[in-house]
């Protein structure tokens, strides 16, 4: 990483305290019996409300499992107040004297830390590997400057600030479209005298797919069956014609992805829920995503 002048990189065990010897993991039944308002927390946020605490102050808490470690995704998150942590996330203060908590956070939401994890499906960041993550942290006068990585957050946060403001504006005008457009349909529909039926009885298949094993090499290197993601029919608009990943018949074979033939459906049936694409390539799909065949007797459009 190249820095401006004055800069330096350090490790974020040297500017962190880190306080995980204080976490205690509760069970789901221990937590039954200890119903409050206290926020319990995990690697991606608050999991539950218990009604007691050992941490209250302001920290920076990173995952250590269970997490998501990529660029731009929510590797930790800052919190406020009283809260209780388990056994899957880490609880850091970041010392006062080199940096802000704030500060910390926005450069690990802006770095990709599986570079530090160790794990093929579940992705561990350890301890160890946590104090390592190299922190860019501007000097003045042999000391961090503090007023610049303030200056930094505020420009940061006035940014995403005009982000979510345009994203808002933007699904206000989907919203008003849809409406518009069911509407429309709506009167169609009822013009032309057209019948509600279930999809069941005009599909001649509806199935799920699966993943394969993925720290089996020989089901993934030098694949050439499109398997479609969540992410690749959000990406999509009517028509799916790529696919970011691809597997090879070995890992078609031995997992319970099936081949999709051109022109069906695929339908997204968690996260973004609902989303439908046609598929004009033919493709294996993952457990996420429904393949839908119709009989052929109906338009697929």
């Amino acid at each position: 990483m190249e820095l401006p002048e004055g800069w330096k990189l350090v490790k974020l065990g040297d500017i962190a305290d880190i306080l995980d010897k204080f976490r205690k993991p509760l069970n789901r039944y221990e937590r039954e019996t200890r119903k409050g308002n206290i926020p319990y927390c995990g690697a991606n946020g608050i999991i539950d409300y218990i009604n007691d605490y050992i941490f209250d102050g302001e920290y920076l808490l990173v995952a250590e499992d269970g997490g998501f470690f990529k660029k731009f995704e929510r590797s930790s998150y800052l919190f406020k107040g009283k809260f209780w942590a388990n056994n899957h996330v880490h609880v850091l203060q970041i010392k006062k004297e080199f940096s802000l908590n704030k500060y910390v956070y926005y450069v690990l939401y802006f770095e990709n830390l599986e570079k530090y994890c160790s794990g093929a499906t579940r992705l561990k960041l350890n301890q160890k590997k946590l104090k390592e993550i190299l922190i860019p942290i501007p000097y003045k006068d042999g000391k961090p400057d503090l007023q610049k990585q303030k200056e930094i957050v505020n420009k940061i946060e006035t940014l995403f600030n005009n982000i979510d403001k345009a994203i808002e504006l933007r699904q206000k005008a989907i919203n008003e479209t849809k409406d518009l457009f069911n509407s429309v349909l709506n009167k169609i529909f009822k013009d032309e005298g057209f019948k509600l039926v279930r999809l069941g009885d005009i599909a001649e298949k509806i199935k799920a797919g699966g993943t394969p094993l993925r720290k089996n090499k020989e089901y993934w290197e030098n694949g050439t069956i499109n398997l479609v993601k969540i992410s690749d029919i959000t990406k999509s608009n009517k028509y799916l014609l790529d696919t970011e990943e691809k597997i090879t018949e070995n890992g078609l074979k031995n997992s319970s992805a099936w081949l999709v033939n051109e022109g069906s459906i695929l339908l997204s049936m968690y996260g973004t829920v609902g989303e439908v694409v046609i598929n004009k390539i033919p493709v294996a799909i993952t457990q996420n995503i429904a393949g839908i065949l119709l009989k052929k007797d109906n338009n697929i459009q």
